[in-house]
């Protein structure tokens, strides 16, 4: 809640840590607790999840021989750790999905034990130390490195991975699921990706992975309401087409994100393909229609200064001046010598007569 980050243990090439370290700017810098108290064993493959009350529970994992079944707390955010329970009702195991609800509810599923996927479910109402099993088997496949995400909008968790193409919903008021199956036919299950719900609860991005046994580096952004609005995150001047990303036409853009390419303003063109911003309308060109890929003209003899028009507010030049080309964002003076009297002259057809002269432009 703070902005903090906590790195806890993990795998280095043949060996497991029980270090932690701390990040207060985003990830930027990181800093080891030094002197920390970690009640756990090194390990890796284990589960921390955020408690409403600010505290963090660390939950099983593996040492590459053993599989625990403890639970951990630490209340001072990850550097002092105390064991919560050291065997759970649940059965050792690594690579579960972990979740806690608004009322500090723990949701632990499924999880690998000795390279068979677990197909369990359990919830704890204390803080990790008691486990009531839901029952078993669950209808999803495998919740082995995937992830469990807390949708408020909806009272419900999404578990996002191994089944192809889609997300499984439990809903919290009476523990039911639901599957619902993507639209987009390039979401493929995945495994060991990173599931966030962003800002506002509406959308739920989904991160890299290994998919159809390669790693990946897609983005995917998901309508949180159900699973069947998915939306690769294509880059600037992009947009997905549901399998892979496209460019925006001219006279739209793309800044990123899921929302697709939009059309450019009134008062605004895009004149090639995978634009990343619309431009103004230059002086001397207008446009009064959304998705724009080029500006209308204005024409001989008349001049429009500002630029960004979104109307046709091109003026007449006045008596004593000209436009000669269309486009033209002012009107020259005629010279001396020459006049017109008209509004609007492309050029300054008046001369004076012979035994006469003028020595004032603009006349």
């Amino acid at each position: 809640p703070n902005g903090s980050a906590i790195l806890t243990g993990g795998s280095l090439a043949v060996v497991n840590a029980n270090d932690a370290w701390i990040s207060n700017d985003g990830a930027r810098s990181w800093s080891q607790c030094r002197g920390s108290a970690v009640s756990w064993q090194p390990r890796s493959q284990h589960a921390v999840v955020l408690l409403p009350d600010s505290s963090l529970l660390l939950l099983g994992g593996s040492d590459f021989t053993d599989l625990y079944s403890d639970v951990h707390v630490s209340r001072d955010g990850g550097c002092v750790w105390s064991a919560r329970v050291e065997n759970a009702s649940w059965s050792g195991r690594h690579s579960s999905a972990v979740a806690a609800l608004p009322n500090g509810t723990v949701l632990l599923l499924g999880g690998q034990r000795f390279m068979v996927s677990l197909r369990d479910g359990w919830l704890s109402h204390d803080g990790g130390l008691n486990w009531l099993e839901l029952n078993s088997p669950q209808p999803w496949s495998s919740a082995s490195d995937c992830t469990l995400t807390w949708l408020p909008l909806n009272n419900a968790l999404l578990l996002l991975g191994r089944d192809s193409g889609g997300g499984w919903f439990l809903s919290t008021s009476d523990m039911s699921w639901r599957y619902a199956r993507s639209g987009a036919p390039g979401l493929t299950s995945r495994s060991s990706h990173a599931s966030v719900l962003l800002r506002g609860g509406e959308q739920v991005l989904v991160i890299g992975g290994t998919s159809t046994g390669a790693p990946t580096n897609e983005l995917w952004y998901l309508n949180a309401s159900d699973a069947t609005d998915w939306a690769e995150s294509c880059g600037a001047g992009f947009e997905s087409s549901g399998i892979s990303c496209i460019p925006c036409r001219p006279g739209s853009f793309s800044d990123s994100g899921p929302s697709g390419c939009t059309p450019c303003s009134p008062g605004q063109y895009a004149p090639a393909p995978a634009a990343e911003a619309c431009d103004p309308c230059p002086g001397g060109t207008w446009t009064d229609a959304s998705g724009s890929s080029s500006c209308t003209l204005c024409p001989a003899g008349t001049f429009l200064e500002l630029a960004g028009a979104r109307t046709n507010t091109c003026s007449p030049c006045p008596p004593g001046t000209y436009a000669h080309d269309a486009g033209s964002v002012s009107c020259a003076k005629c010279p001396a010598g020459t006049w017109t009297s008209d509004w609007g002259s492309v050029a300054c057809a008046g001369r004076c007569p012979p035994g006469s002269y003028g020595v004032v432009d603009g006349a």
